[in-house]
């Protein structure tokens, strides 16, 4: 069915709709269960669950021989999921935080495999793909919140929701166009590889963790429309767009 040969190209194919999706999907569900009387703690803890989810993901996978496409296609599986149970049930603090754990999961069991694919093919590429690899989502902040924030303004966040869902699922079918590749996650040597770097990953995870938490909420204190959220996000990815280029350029 698919006659894409090159594997980088059946890589960034997977990328642009992964991250058109992430998006789309992640615009407004703040807001959403903000609007729906969640409050600002609860939407801070929620990000608890969205980061305690890899490592679940990390101790159940330990010594296991595991196919990349495995891992992505049960990612983009639980993240349908995610969004559907946003689409159709009632937003509670305890939805939020399924969401975010099945959200986090993608974390590692989408975002680790397809970076060791991406980059292990990057030799002699690396300022063409660092370019599309950095861009890629800000280029994209441009353009689909204001198109999601026009649907949720007028079917309600619940379609947004459905939409991502569906987008979703089509990734799941894209999964299909990128090569197997076997691999065996041992937390062992993983802890070996990043010797000298514990103290580094320790403040920016804290760093990332916290920014994550705090940037999800300050903006919910000014914008209470979708429309009006989307407008701030596309405008405040100008910035995004430009350290991008300039990042990848170095």
């Amino acid at each position: 069915m698919f006659k894409i040969q090159n594997p980088l190209i059946r890589l960034i194919i997977f990328y642009t709709v992964f991250a058109a999706v992430v998006v789309i999907g992640t615009s407004f569900d703040y807001l959403y269960f903000k609007s729906s009387g969640v409050g600002e703690v609860g939407i801070i803890t929620s990000a608890f669950f969205w980061c305690i989810a890899p490592l679940v993901m990390m101790l159940l996978l330990n010594g296991r021989r595991t196919d990349f496409r495995t891992l992505l296609l049960v990612g983009v599986f639980l993240r349908v999921i995610a969004y559907l149970m946003l689409a159709f049930m009632n937003p509670t603090k305890e939805l939020l935080f399924t969401y975010n754990f099945l959200f986090g999961t993608g974390i590692f069991l989408i975002w680790v495999p397809f970076n060791t694919m991406y980059f292990g093919i990057s030799h002699g590429k690396e300022a063409q793909l660092g370019t599309i690899y950095f861009s890629t989502v800000p280029l994209l902040s441009l353009i689909l919140p204001l198109g999601a924030g026009l649907v949720a303004e007028k079917f309600g966040f619940q379609a947004v929701f459905l939409i991502t869902a569906i987008v979703y699922a089509i990734l799941g079918v894209v999964v299909f166009l990128l090569e197997k590749r076997k691999y065996v996650h041992n937390l062992t040597d993983c802890f070996k590889e990043i010797n000298g770097f514990k103290t580094l990953i320790l403040t920016e995870g804290i760093y990332g963790g916290g920014m994550v938490a705090i940037l999800a909420v300050i903006p919910l204190m000014y914008f209470t429309k979708p429309v009006e959220l989307a407008v701030y996000l596309s405008a405040t990815t100008l910035l995004s767009v430009i350290a991008s280029f300039v990042f990848s350029r170095l």
